[in-house]
């Protein structure tokens, strides 16, 4: 049967019935201290992923206020993943009353290890304060359009704020010296093992004050911040709808006729709307401003492409922080309750805790690179699914030309990229032609100009070449 306490299971002489003794509760000591080895391993892989990233940014552009609250937190997440990876190691090899087994598994350290672990642990609770300092960043570039320099003046030294708060959090418990063991690490737990041994209603007072102490140093500064950082993430979801609908009006129809609009292509349609005759100067008017329209509408998908992207990252990572933590706070309720994890089946949670909580900085990381990741999909699908053969006799031909369009309204983009298709229809300069092919196409019928513009070519010298 279990232990003392409320915790559920059979009596003596019920069997297992759901509840595991003998070596079923030693194999399940051995994979709960076993989780966060591989957890805490792969945070901090994508952790130091980041730092590396984001160092060499630096390095190649300047220090920006972007990657300067994304460093921060990718080595506040490399901190405590590196605590969480550790698992039992850092714990007393003494007695685990919890468990009521003789020695910890895996334990091989000492009591001020355990002290520090515990604190690593806490201190990560700054990566919810640097975490509502990149969405306000986000909320910033997005809805207000603040420039660089002022993001460096009122949000850096957040930076310094969110450190003070996290060890604001943190020193408390090692000056009360209750960083303790716990099922897996060494955290703010009961310091005395009276606290589970004892079968009266004196062992649930004492349990009850250390996660008392864990409610108010971690759950509530935690659960406040998640809660801010969404009140800013709808914001930015309601900006960015905001703006898809005003950019709408000036989206124009892309006839597939037209093709990639280039800055060369645009100079041509100007420089053939000046040279043309009086009689169709209206209708090449006419012409021009709809090239330019669509430039204009161009400018507007991209402008939206950009903002919808920086709002989706922004909600990854207010996702990783949902999936990390919802089980740990349900299972942080429970557990003041149950006296024996081992024995029981809140086991199962446990493993998911163990396996989603150290798991921070890898879903950082996986937000960081989404781009670069969908990317790498994108390419073996194509490479899988889109090979086609070539046909004998025929030439291959390359699946596009990437046309890059300076676009100097663009928030740092650098440009507008259209791909342009095999076969489609291009509106490309005319290349010169000679006297004779012109009269030989003007005697034909053939203007050589675009169909539907009808226009007199003269032949008279140099200054009539690139007319059409």
């Amino acid at each position: 049967g279990p232990g003392p306490g409320p915790g559920p299971g059979p009596g003596p002489g019920q069997g297992n019935g759901g509840m595991a003794t003998g070596d079923m509760v030693e194999r399940r000591e051995r994979v709960l201290a076993a989780i966060p080895h591989l957890s805490g391993s792969l945070s901090m892989l994508g952790s130091a992923l980041v730092i590396i990233h984001v160092v060499r940014k630096i390095r190649k552009e300047g220090l920006k206020c972007y990657q300067c609250i994304l460093l921060a937190l990718a080595c506040t997440d490399f901190i405590s993943s590196f605590a969480y990876s550790l698992s039992t190691l850092p714990m007393p090899p003494g007695p685990a009353p919890k468990f009521k087994r003789p020695h910890r598994y895996g334990a091989k350290g000492t009591p001020g290890t355990c002290t520090a672990q515990g604190f690593a642990i806490q201190f990560g609770i700054t990566v919810v304060f640097l975490n509502c300092l990149l969405s306000l960043y986000y909320l910033s570039v997005i809805r207000f359009r603040v420039q660089e320099h002022k993001l460096r003046k009122y949000l850096c030294p957040g930076l310094i704020v969110a450190f003070i708060i996290g060890l604001a959090l943190s020193l408390p418990p090692m000056m009360m010296g209750v960083y303790n063991y716990n099922p897996a690490f060494c955290w703010i737990a009961p310091k005395k093992a009276n606290c589970y041994l004892n079968p009266d209603g004196a062992s649930q007072t004492c349990i009850n004050k250390y996660y008392d102490l864990r409610v108010y140093l971690y759950t509530i500064p935690l659960w406040t911040m998640v809660g801010v950082i969404t009140a800013i993430q709808l914001a930015i979801l309601w900006t960015v709808r905001r703006t898809e609908m005003k950019s709408a009006q000036w989206r124009f129809p892309l006839r597939r006729s037209d093709g990639p609009l280039t800055r060369s292509t645009s100079s041509w349609l100007v420089n053939r709307n000046t040279e043309r005759n009086d009689n169709n100067h209206s209708n090449n008017q006419n012409i021009s401003s709809r090239a330019l329209q669509r430039r204009e509408s161009r400018r507007s998908r991209l402008r939206t492409r950009h903002t919808r992207k920086a709002a989706i990252q922004s909600f990854l990572y207010l996702s990783s922080f949902y999936v990390s933590w919802i089980p740990f706070t349900i299972a942080m309720k429970i557990m003041q309750q149950q006296k024996d994890v081992l024995r029981s089946n809140y086991f199962w949670l446990m493993v998911v805790v163990l396996t989603l909580q150290p798991m921070q900085g890898f879903f950082n990381c996986l937000v960081y690179f989404n781009a670069t990741i969908a990317g790498w999909f994108r390419k073996m699908h194509c490479h899988i699914t889109c090979r086609r053969r070539e046909r004998p006799g025929e030439a291959e031909l390359s699946p596009g030309v990437e046309v890059q369009l300076d676009d100097e309204e663009s928030d740092g983009g650098g440009g507008i990229g259209a791909t342009v298709g095999i076969g489609d229809p291009q509106i490309l300069p005319e290349a010169p032609r000679s006297q004779d092919s012109k009269i030989a196409s003007l005697e034909s019928g053939d203007s050589g100009t675009p169909q539907g513009d009808h226009k007199s070519i003269s032949t008279g010298g140099e200054d009539d070449e690139g007319s059409v």
